[in-house]
């Protein structure tokens, strides 16, 4: 602009010639004033575009951060109830556990209750046995001299030992008694055993 040259005229420079120039410099300016304004307003979208990012990623960290934060206490008291669940199954487990070995104890208890009373109960029985064999010996023993004395004739007999013979049966008799009265305690006693 400054080495620019006008051409003289009668008065002054020559108008067109200015006019032309002026014409040219401003369409130069409003081109460039365009340029830069479609430049600004370019990156003034941009700016925008850029600062709406920027704002949702800012929203998106404070969503992750938020989120981040309730997953740690979900995780906490996750595991605290976790931990609390794990101690409440243990006690149970516990007193399970200490009720079975009780019942178990007392189970132990009735069956060795149960072996004393069958190991008294077989006693008692074969003492029974061992009664009713003597019971049944004596009266075994009592028909033998019964029958024995009915064998023997009477005519062979002497006339005094007739006599005795007569009254061997009574006392063939009383050890069968003597022999019933044993019998008869053992029977009592068996029916306290099985009362």
């Amino acid at each position: 602009m400054a080495g620019k040259r006008f051409q003289g005229s009668l008065f002054g420079f020559n108008k067109g010639a200015v006019n032309t120039y002026l014409e040219s410099l401003t369409r130069d300016y409003e081109e460039k004033l365009t340029s830069k304004d479609l430049e600004i307003e370019k990156t003034m979208s941009q700016l925008k575009k850029v600062s709406a990012k920027y704002e949702e990623l800012k929203l998106e960290e404070e969503r992750i951060y938020t989120e981040k934060e309730k997953i740690s206490k979900a995780l906490v008291s996750a595991n605290e109830k976790a931990d609390k669940i794990v101690a409440d199954a243990r006690d149970r487990v516990a007193a399970e556990v200490a009720e079975l070995k009780a019942a178990a104890e007392k189970e132990r208890e009735k069956i060795v209750d149960i072996k004393k009373e069958m190991i008294r109960m077989k006693a008692d029985a074969a003492s029974m046995v061992a009664v009713f064999e003597k019971a049944i010996k004596s009266i075994a023993a009592g028909e033998k001299v019964k029958a024995e004395a009915a064998v023997l004739p009477e005519e062979n007999a002497p006339a005094g030992e007739e006599h005795a013979a007569a009254d061997e049966p009574a006392a063939a008799d009383e050890p069968a008694a003597e022999s019933a009265e044993p019998a008869s305690e053992d029977e009592e006693s068996g029916d306290d055993f099985f009362g």
